[in-house]
């Protein structure tokens, strides 16, 4: 209702109906803050704005209305440096219809009714705008503080995690085989576990290795002969065994 409400009275060129678009501007700005669609509100008050500073005056009330809800949706918005301005400029507005309604009065010689209650409500005004103001700062040196804690937070983690030694770690962070579609390749050497197949020269080789270890070694004993093995040792001495009483008998006999 309210965007059809704008449409219709935009085509019109008269101030009046001109005025009408900039309050629809404004409603919907309240819905949206409403809605916390705060950069939607914030053009909607601009647009708001812009057509009230074309059709009325500096002291007007409309315009302090409209830059304390822009104040409002930039506060919401985290945008602290805007929301301290058009807090300010809120404030402006209203010191300038004050100034314009004491005069007002001065000049008359006797006081309105009406003139002298608006000013005891611009009076009242005053000290929640400016609230809102100190309430924009603090929250500004609030962000400013996060701020840095943060980026100190995020230089000393970004130091902290890369020590000497940091680009093998980041090698090894790569799979071997990894392909260029992200698909590691598993690879497994198994080459010890196949027998290769020998030449014949290596065959005839080895045959010729074990004959040589199966032939007796020949003992040194000074000599070249072999050392003769346990059957022919014993005998040897069977033989000498016979002989000695041959030479016994013989030697009696003499």
């Amino acid at each position: 209702m309210l965007e059809l409400a704008k449409v219709i009275y935009k085509r019109q060129d008269t101030k009046e109906a001109q005025l009408h678009a900039a309050q629809a501007h404004l409603k919907l700005g309240e819905v949206s803050i409403e809605s916390e669609n705060y950069i939607q509100a914030i053009e909607e008050f601009h647009s708001c704005l812009t057509l009230q500073q074309k059709y009325l005056e500096a002291h007007d009330r409309l315009l302090a209305e409209t830059h304390y809800h822009l104040g409002l949706a930039y506060h919401y918005n985290n945008q602290y440096d805007e929301a301290v301005l058009q807090f300010s400029k809120s404030v402006e507005v209203i010191d300038k219809r004050m100034v314009m309604l004491t005069e007002r009065l001065r000049a008359k010689g006797e006081g309105l009714a009406e003139d002298e209650k608006e000013i005891e409500e611009l009076k009242g005004l005053l000290p929640e705008i400016k609230e809102k103001i100190e309430d924009s700062k603090e929250s500004q040196k609030s962000a400013r503080v996060a701020e840095l804690a943060l980026k100190a937070t995020l230089v000393g983690g970004s130091s902290s995690s890369f020590p000497q030694g940091s680009e093998s770690s980041l090698t090894s962070t790569n799979p071997v085989g990894q392909t260029a579609d992200g698909a590691s390749q598993c690879i497994t050497d198994i080459s010890h576990l196949v027998r290769k197949k020998r030449k014949p020269e290596e065959e005839a080789q080895q045959g010729d290795n074990e004959a040589k270890k199966s032939k007796p070694e020949p003992a040194v004993n000074g000599g070249g002969d072999a050392a003769p093995s346990g059957n022919e040792v014993a005998e040897k001495m069977e033989e000498e065994t016979e002989e000695r009483p041959q030479i016994d008998t013989v030697q009696s006999t003499v």
